[in-house]
């Protein structure tokens, strides 16, 4: 990229772009009031029901967010089921989008939010700090297949929600980009940084806790789907209830984690409205 571009200028436009796309293509899509805050890039979002949250991405890619889980309640169709005071792990948990769905329509729930990604991380406990007698437990770590370990993460600084252990999943998104972004738009929404992050198993991370119950674990994880599954023994599955998971790549990894939710006791069941040009879809799984 030729050191004139204006970077701002370029990503600003990719973004609005972006926007376009989801305005057209999802009615009534939901935008907040948007206030820059003191560290650069980050941004205070108001939403019209009253939430407030902060950013450290592109302010579209959180109210995409929003729309997915509060106004979709995309984690919770196909019969998925939360009750006051229930125990959830919420793997992804970004700037904590799920976990605020959570704090603000069920009483004290118990949650586990992982965010690997450290500016991430740092957004996820501001937004947490609005909610200081939630029994809610953050964990700057990811998970995946081995305990203990670490991981080698793609950080995309210009859409953070995008970050990934594994970014030969994104060519099927920047190739539908590609159709309508400039050449300049994609490499500056495409910038990235490597990144090498803590991670362990989730069976390690119960052991160490002694929970005897998760009444729902939630993934999303940008293509860890299967890394993580595999990181629950055996001894372990029976604790999980409920599991919703948005998979990447359905094509390629779909089938591959229905056999693991099905080998272990749970009814799989795909979400078909939740399809999207990218290759994504959401699975729920209820134990039988």
């Amino acid at each position: 990229m030729s050191d004139r571009v204006d970077v701002k200028s370029v990503g600003l436009k990719a973004a609005a772009k972006v926007e376009a796309m989801y305005d057209s293509s999802r009615p009534g899509f939901v935008h907040a009031s948007r206030n820059p805050e003191q560290r650069q890039g980050w941004t205070e979002l108001t939403f019209p029901s009253g939430l407030i949250c902060t950013t450290n991405s592109a302010p579209i890619e959180t109210e995409l967010m929003y729309n997915e889980i509060f106004e979709g309640r995309e984690y919770l169709r196909s019969g998925i089921k939360l009750g006051d005071h229930d125990t959830i792990i919420d793997v992804g948990a970004n700037i904590g989008m799920f976990t605020m769905y959570l704090l603000t329509n069920l009483e004290s729930p118990n949650v586990h939010a992982f965010e690997p990604v450290p500016d991430t991380f740092e957004a996820l406990q501001q937004n947490m700090e609005r909610y200081p007698r939630a029994n809610v437990h953050l964990y700057n770590t990811g998970l995946g297949a081995s305990a203990d370990s670490s991981m080698a993460m793609t950080f995309f600084p210009n859409m953070t929600g995008n970050s990934t252990a594994h970014p030969e999943w994104k060519a099927a998104q920047r190739e539908i980009l590609s159709k309508a972004f400039t050449s300049e738009e994609l490499l500056v929404t495409y910038t990235a940084e490597e990144i090498t992050v803590p991670s362990t198993t989730l069976s390690s991370f119960i052991r160490k806790n002694a929970l005897d119950r998760i009444d729902l674990l939630k993934i999303d994880a940008e293509g860890c789907e299967v890394d993580i599954l595999n990181g629950i023994e055996a001894d372990h599955w029976s604790l999980i209830q409920q599991l919703a998971m948005e998979v990447h790549d359905e094509a390629k990894l779909l089938s591959t984690v229905i056999n693991i939710v099905t080998a272990n006791g749970m009814k799989a069941t795909i979400d078909d409205a939740s399809r999207d040009p990218m290759g994504t879809v959401i699975m729920t799984a209820i134990r039988r």
